[in-house]
């Protein structure tokens, strides 16, 4: 599975499932989630789960990072390297 297709997914859930509520309707790549306050503990705590549920993977909790979750970019290249 390529970047592309992963940042695809993970901005698709992101839409529906936790910024539905915000009416935000567009998340580039790069946009950085957690100073801008579109992803908070709980919303990251959500997002860590889907994204174990969704590709299979575990993310250990020296992964949860501001580095891994700051960006979609970011944590897609996590996921990626999880999955190869």
């Amino acid at each position: 599975m390529n970047i592309d297709t992963v940042i695809e997914q993970l901005q698709r859930y992101m839409l529906d499932e936790v910024l539905f509520a915000e009416g935000v309707q567009t998340l580039d790549r790069d946009e950085d989630l957690l100073t801008s306050g579109l992803l908070d503990s709980m919303s990251a705590a959500q997002l860590g789960r889907h994204v174990e549920q969704s590709f299979g993977i575990e993310i250990e909790p020296i992964e949860f990072t501001f580095e891994n979750f700051q960006t979609l970019e970011a944590l897609a290249k996590l996921i990626a390297s999880k999955l190869s």
